[in-house]
């Protein structure tokens, strides 16, 4: 990671503090690749990256595929507890 990041995801984690959620809406389109360096769900490394830094809470809110796609990331995986699907029913 680039040290301009590396700066950026600090000043994040500093703000966010301990054991506050960072909670990120959407998350199934994290699972993109990067137009130039062709690199898949950075943006997941990234979260985890601020979290172990801040010492935070991490949710990713999303629909279904995102428990299969945090599975693939061993590091993530061991830090998540339990998928939660809340379900609307409207009428």
């Amino acid at each position: 990671m680039g040290t301009r990041l590396g700066n950026v995801l600090d000043r994040i984690a500093d703000r966010i503090g301990p054991k506050a959620p960072l909670v990120f809406d959407e998350a199934q389109f994290f699972i993109q690749r990067h137009c130039r360096t062709d690199a898949k769900d950075e943006v997941f490394e990234w979260a985890r990256d601020i979290a172990e830094t801040a010492l935070c809470n991490l949710a990713f809110c999303g629909d279904p595929s995102i428990a299969r796609t945090v599975g693939e990331y061993p590091m993530l995986q061991s830090q998540v507890r339990y998928p939660v699907t809340v379900r609307f029913i409207l009428g």
